[in-house]
This record gives structure tokens, C-alpha cells and sequence, in this order.
């Protein structure tokens, strides 16, 4: 599940987009 949402969702990852910390937040 981890795989598949990082490969569909980059900006769920901080390390795949440092330009959304907001999403990671949440």
C-alpha cells in the first residue's frame, strides 16, 4: 500500500516533494 501511494500520490512522501510539508503534516 506504502509502494503503490508513493508512486501514485509523490506529494504524500516528503522526500519525493519537500515543496508540499503541509500534506505530510496532515
Amino acid at each position: 500500500m506504502a509502494a503503490k501511494s508513493t508512486t501514485a500520490r509523490p506529494y504524500f512522501s516528503p522526500s519525493l516533494s519537500p515543496r508540499a510539508p503541509q500534506f505530510n503534516l496532515q
